[in-house]
């Protein structure tokens, strides 16, 4: 069924909530756990508190866990946006994550209270869905954070790593610069502060940091101490470790075959996890390191600018790993790489959209590797793709049997985009069950009484 052309409803009649089974018009909102998401929880909070509803809470949806660890509550009206996957428990859904049509149409939809539209941002969706006026400085700002979009907004990456407010003045476009910095500061994983902003800010990125000054510390106690954290210092410092774990402590090798990575970086047990590593025109990020697309992106451009046995080698994309999760990024816009310089996989197709690649991949390893776990989901954009909840162990009579899923999708990609030929049968640590701890259901959801006010 195609989306129709108009937007979901959000019915204003008590009563007819009532009808559908809920306590009138009271709503829990579920965001995802970045800038937009956050945005987008305001912005339908503003709307839903204007139109008389009641926020009874908010719940944050990330990519590790997706809707696993939720549960709803069906006596609310459950509101979800920004975020790529749907949940059929939900009575309203706005997401702008997804695979769209050459002719500008939207994807499928579950219900006609779901809806997937072309937007850049999940902000926008929402403002176009239910008719609210938009702010260009707002829209911009995510649209350069969300997508990575930095080159395009002439916003210095390496700039944005270091919060500087005299840096940020003199720079061609202080807001957007600011916003850059600013996002590099946020905790993806402090769900409680996450919603605290989202039910207290207002939408205006000066307003969104003060909440974040003003709510951070309350949340984050140094152990040590007893003493709360600055939102800022704790930030740096949180950057300065990151850069650190990124580099390594040893001076980088270009590797130009998968024999002499192997042979270099296996220890007995695992491969080494000394920062990044440069495997052709790829650079790997390993687990442990807190970095993300922007930040790795930024580290590893300075270094192959300064470092002498670097300064003539050109990586074209990053691949990291955070747990049974890989991200693909590029290293200066997918668009500026030149056209016979772009991968091309053995069907003929050529790699110029990152978010796209993930897809298939997936649904690759579904049909050729019968790869069944449902959880993992793939998606992003043009200069960004996501795989996660890449989980388990290949277990079969081939020769990547016992090899972690994980492992043989990194082989895959390392031999997809990195020029190198590069065999899926190398593993990267000996496989061990582990013990897992359980996660609470609901963990990060807070209903409104939990939640601090300002």
């Amino acid at each position: 069924m195609k989306l129709y052309e108009k937007a979901p409803t959000i019915n204003n009649d008590k009563d007819y909530w009532i009808r559908k089974g809920k306590i009138g018009k009271k709503c829990m909102i579920f965001f995802h756990n970045d800038l937009d998401g956050i945005m987008s929880a305001i912005i339908i909070r503003q709307y839903l508190t204007n139109k008389n509803f009641e926020i009874i809470g908010y719940g944050v949806v990330d990519y590790q866990d997706g809707w696993n660890n939720i549960e709803l509550n069906n006596a609310y009206i459950n509101i979800a946006v920004d975020y790529a996957e749907d949940n059929p428990d939900l009575d309203i859904y706005i997401d702008h994550h997804g695979k769209f049509t050459d002719d500008g149409d939207n994807i499928e939809k579950k219900s006609i209270y779901s809806i997937k539209a072309t937007t850049t941002s999940a902000y926008e969706a929402i403002c176009d869905q239910l008719g609210i006026p938009v702010d260009s400085i707002v829209l911009d700002v995510i649209d350069m954070v969300d997508a990575a979009k930095y080159e395009f907004y002439d916003v210095d990456i390496e700039t944005i790593l270091n919060f500087n407010f005299q840096d940020i003045l003199n720079s061609n476009n202080p807001k957007l610069v600011f916003a850059g910095a600013f996002n590099q500061l946020i905790k993806r994983g402090d769900y409680r502060t996450l919603i605290e902003v989202a039910h207290n800010a207002t939408l205006s990125n000066k307003n969104i940091y003060l909440m974040f000054k003003l709510l951070y510390p309350g949340n984050n106690i140094n152990k040590k101490n007893n003493q709360e954290k600055d939102f800022i210092e704790d930030g740096k410092k949180r950057i300065q470790t990151m850069t650190s774990r990124v580099k390594g402590k040893n001076d980088k090798i270009i590797y130009d075959s998968q024999k002499s990575f192997y042979t270099n970086m296996w220890n007995g047990s695992e491969i080494s996890r000394d920062g990044y590593q440069i495997i052709g025109n790829l650079a790997f990020v390993p687990n442990g390191t807190w970095a993300n697309a922007l930040r790795a992106r930024a580290i590893i451009n300075e270094e192959l600018r300064t470092k002498n046995n670097l300064k003539h080698h050109k990586i074209n994309f990053i691949l990291l790993q955070y747990g049974g999760s890989l991200q693909i990024a590029d290293t200066n816009g997918i668009g500026n790489i030149p056209e016979d310089e772009l991968p091309v996989l053995r069907n003929g197709s050529i790699v110029d959209n990152l978010g796209d690649y993930t897809t298939d991949l997936l649904n690759s390893f579904r049909i050729n590797l019968h790869y069944s776990k449902t959880i993992s989901k793939s998606g992003g954009h043009k200069g960004i793709g996501n795989l996660t909840n890449i989980v388990g162990v290949k277990k079969d009579n081939s020769p990547t049997n016992n090899i972690k899923w994980v492992d043989i999708f990194k082989n895959k990609i390392i031999n997809d985009l990195s020029g190198i030929k590069w065999s899926l049968l190398m593993p990267w640590d000996i496989y061990k069950e582990s013990i897992v701890r359980p996660k609470l259901i609901n963990e990060k959801v807070l209903l409104v009484n939990q939640i601090r006010s300002l």
